[in-house]
């Protein structure tokens, strides 16, 4: 079968080509690359790279690069996206801008999660379009973020098979099994939440329920500590490790107990990405003061991806370097390779995939995207029901819900009042004032990403008075 990578030129796909490589029972035949021309070196890069790979592990698969989506996407039977508009120095801007404004700057949560979807889901879309013609029958699996709210505009407003997909839940799988000493073949886990804002309610080894015993290691501290966010948080922990942000209790307080504090208080265990709702004021001391010092995770990311593709130009290299699990959203490919195995081989693997509710959490939309335990076979993702989620995370829950519902509204309707309406009804931001600035500054910044939006100027639609 075919598999279309959107976003080939990425540093991630060696690994994704690692992972389908090591997986002989999923049938790959061939895999189209796609990118945009300004980024025809690091496809290239990549492409030359993966072909050794496949060469090194003596398989026949086919791996080209184009610039060409419709061609990349013709006949496949698998559709990945992992494209970012605006490429890493809108990241950037993403992280910056906010913390102007005494907000967190974050790549997926937050403003600079906003306005990632509002750049990135248009052309998700005019990617569905494509698809719809040339492989109506395949499955998109969806990494461009933010995850879940891009898989709700692209199930709200296409017709195609998608799903959401994301490397925190299976991180947060090996974190549990390490916490148990067990492997995580043994353990098969209930999340449900959204993405990036999720948690685990139980946790089954061998089939047995073992929540309790999970919960006590984890609020008792004996859990192996949460790997950090792909975004900011990984250059929080990463500069804490070496003593630059390691002054202060409301610091440490962040690193090593705000797991083991919320788990007792909650009887769940978090996603990471939840420090920055539960701790939105430690966490934005230390990205201000890490900003100041050693700059953004994009801009960490950038000096990466310099080294790593480097690596990947080395004619003599088939192998990934250790450094690339440095580089955040690493293991997202088994996540893709989890989700192809399952419906390929209709093997019924429970795993956490972001699809619509239906009834599986009551208390939110049926037509919601969430981040939920499924049941995936050769039709798809089945939800996993949970019944009422407990009081505690619901009100959390709502709100952020409400501003993906209206967030995906904005980005499909160029509408600068429910743009700011969306911002305003998110917990990161403090009120209608500030959403509005902000929205206004960072659609200066963005304009050239964002035509459905009209003039960046004051006021709504196309610049007209609010």
């Amino acid at each position: 079968m075919k598999l279309a990578v959107i976003g080939g030129g990425s540093s991630y796909t060696p690994e994704l080509i690692d992972t389908i490589l090591a997986h002989p029972e999923i049938p790959v035949s061939e895999v189209a690359l796609y990118d945009i021309e300004a980024s025809w070196s690091r496809l290239e890069t990549v492409a030359s790279m993966a072909q050794r790979m496949a060469a090194r592990a003596e398989r026949k698969i086919s791996i080209n690069s184009t610039f060409d989506r419709r061609r990349a996407v013709d006949g496949a039977a698998f559709v990945i996206a992992q494209f970012r508009v605006g490429m890493m120095d809108a990241r950037v801007r993403d992280e910056r801008i906010p913390v102007k404004h005494g907000l967190i700057g974050q790549e997926t949560t937050g403003v600079g999660g906003f306005f990632a979807a509002l750049r990135n889901i248009p052309v998700a879309l005019d990617l569905c379009r494509d698809m719809q013609e040339l492989s109506p029958d395949a499955w998109l699996l969806n990494f461009t973020n933010p995850a879940g709210l891009v898989t709700l505009a692209v199930r709200r407003y296409a017709k195609v098979r998608a799903v959401g997909l994301c490397n925190v839940p299976v991180g947060m799988k090996m974190a549990i099994a390490r916490a148990l000493g067990v492997e995580t073949g043994r353990l098969t886990l209930q999340f449900f939440g959204l993405n990036h804002l999720s948690w685990v309610s139980r946790v089954w080894l061998d089939g047995l329920d073992v929540t309790e015993r999970v919960l006590r290691a984890y609020a008792g501290g004996a859990s192996a500590p949460p790997e950090p966010p792909q975004g900011q948080g990984s250059t929080v922990a990463a500069a804490a490790a070496t003593g630059a942000a390691s002054n202060g209790d409301a610091d440490a307080r962040v690193d090593r107990d705000w797991e083991a504090e919320i788990v007792a208080g909650l009887g769940l265990i978090p996603s990471p990405y939840l420090r920055y709702y539960y701790f939105t004021d430690e966490v934005f001391r230390r990205e201000r003061r890490i900003m100041a010092t050693t700059g953004t995770r994009g801009e960490a990311v950038k000096g990466m991806e310099s080294r790593l593709f480097s690596f990947y130009r080395d004619p003599a290299t088939a192998h990934l370097p250790q450094e690339l699990a440095l580089r955040g959203g690493t293991r997202y490919s088994l996540a893709a390779v989890d989700f192809m195995g399952a419906v390929c081989g209709d093997t019924g693997e429970v795993m956490a995939v972001d699809t619509t509710n239906g009834a599986a959490m009551p208390d939110l939309p049926p037509d919601a995207v969430v981040e939920i335990s499924c049941r995936v076979g050769a039709g798809g993702p089945t939800p996993l029901a949970v019944g009422r989620v407990p009081i505690k995370v619901r009100g959390l829950l709502h709100s952020v819900q409400t501003y993906e519902d209206l967030a995906a509204e904005a980005a499909v309707s160029g509408d600068h009042r429910t743009a700011i309406w969306a911002l305003a009804c998110h917990p990161l931001v403090p009120s209608y004032a500030v959403a509005h600035r902000v929205f206004y500054e960072m659609l200066r910044v963005h304009r050239r990403y964002l035509p459905a939006f009209g003039r960046a100027e004051h006021g709504g639609r196309a610049g007209e008075g609010p």
